[in-house]
């Protein structure tokens, strides 16, 4: 081991001792336990490599980012069996803002959201910028020069699969657009990614999942699949039914060998009491994020009843219940969207991990109805196949259909998966 690997190696132990006080602060903030704590003993370059040695065959094709954002400057480090890249460039945090922002706009998102606020499965933030949209190829171009620099494409060419660790608000970019490789050819259309909390107690985790790098499959016995409750009508907020999320529902209930749950039986009460029993949730509802009330005031929406008459489940709630379900599917809106700190975001999403789900499938934006349910079911499809990095490798599947007949990334790009991928 020479000096400079030696020092690069020192410099990424000491960044990711920054990133675990900054998680530290954000549990802090979201009222919940942190189990890790920052130990200047423990060589988390080291860490990493035992995750990827975990997946056996598949090892030399796993890939890890890890994001370090400063005040002025964004580091950032690619890790496989082949390459330790390191990477520091002047990008202040309001430029990742802004970068965020002007994807959002160069997809039109906000402005399709209130075009299709009949039947879109998100209430309608906000009015949209009167401001020239800028252009998305360029857009795509920055975004992809900043947080997958020309320095890691010949280490991504070898990649089927990408483990991010994100800070500050680069878990809200959807990766699956950037393009690395060359015009046109998305990152989707290479690998599948997810989004990871952490590199703590990897040995623990490792040792939990022996079989990490196999093909696997859904294996679930008591699924919870919800689809489009009676919302109630008694709200600041205007709730539209979402038909085609009942008819998702139905439909994959019928592909996991269930019953769906809709209308006026999909009560808080009952969605609770079951999800606590449940080994898999699946909800196809409305997802709202307030960036005022946070978690007390962010929710999935579902059917009203005497213990909450608003039919609000918060995200405050979900994520002090103890879930045993190992993956949790979230067919609504802004679930992987929220307020941004130095360690990251509070959101929905991140409410059914601290609740003690493995993985969770959410979505950065409001996304559309009828073309989501044609995604999803697809996705649950794939789900049933045995296939690798479970389940993040399924869901780039089910993108590429998608993708296939609806070309424009606002309908596929905003499904991420957040946990250890298998």
């Amino acid at each position: 081991m020479n000096t400079e690997f030696r020092e690069k190696m020192k410099r990424f132990n000491g960044y990711y001792g920054k990133s675990i006080t900054k998680l530290e602060d954000l549990y802090q903030k979201r009222g919940a336990s942190f189990a890790c704590s920052y130990d200047v003993n423990t060589n988390y370059f080291t860490e990493v490599y035992k995750l990827l040695e975990a997946y056996g065959e598949q090892s030399g094709k796993i890939g890890l980012l890890f994001y370090s954002v400063e005040n002025d400057s964004l580091r950032t480090w690619f890790i496989n069996k082949h390459s330790f890249i390191e990477k520091d460039i002047a990008f202040p945090t309001d430029s990742l803002v802004q970068l965020e922002f002007d994807i959002r706009r160069s997809l039109e998102v906000d402005r399709r959201s209130l075009d299709k606020a009949i039947i879109s499965r998100g209430a309608v933030l906000g009015t949209p910028s009167k401001e020239a949209k800028p252009s998305l190829t360029k857009t795509i171009q920055k975004a992809t020069n900043i947080l997958l620099p020309k320095e890691f494409r010949i280490g991504l060419e070898k990649v089927e699969h990408l483990l991010i660790i994100p800070e500050f608000n680069i878990g809200q970019i959807p990766f699956h657009i950037l393009q690395p490789f060359e015009q046109g050819v998305y990152l989707v259309d290479r690998l599948s990614y997810s989004f990871v909390p952490h590199l703590c107690q990897v040995s623990q985790f490792i040792d939990d999942e022996m079989n990490l790098g196999t093909p696997r499959s859904l294996s679930q016995k008591n699924p919870l699949v919800v689809g489009n409750p009676q919302f109630s009508q008694n709200l600041d907020l205007r709730l539209v039914p979402l038909p085609a999320a009942e008819q998702e529902a139905r439909e994959i209930s019928s592909l996991l060998g269930t019953t769906a749950i809709v209308g006026k039986l999909a009560t808080v009460d009952t969605i609770i009491e079951l999800s606590k029993k449940a080994d898999l949730l699946y909800f196809a509802t409305h997802g709202y994020f307030d960036f005022d009330k946070l978690l007390d005031g962010s929710f999935l929406a579902f059917a009203p009843s005497n213990s909450y008459p608003d039919g609000l489940w918060r995200a405050r709630s979900i994520q002090n219940l103890r879930l045993k379900a190992s993956l949790a599917i979230l067919s609504a809106c802004q679930t992987g969207y929220g307020k941004v700190y130095s360690g990251g975001f509070i959101g929905i999403g991140r409410a059914f991990f601290k609740a003690g789900v493995k993985d969770v499938i959410l979505s950065l934006w409001s996304v559309d109805d009828e073309k989501t349910k044609e995604l999803m079911i697809e996705f649950i499809k794939q789900l049933q196949q045995p296939s690798l990095y479970f389940p993040a490798g399924a869901l780039q599947k089910a993108i590429l259909s998608s993708k296939a007949k609806n070309p424009n990334p606002i309908y596929w790009a905003p499904f991420a998966s957040f946990g250890f991928t298998y």
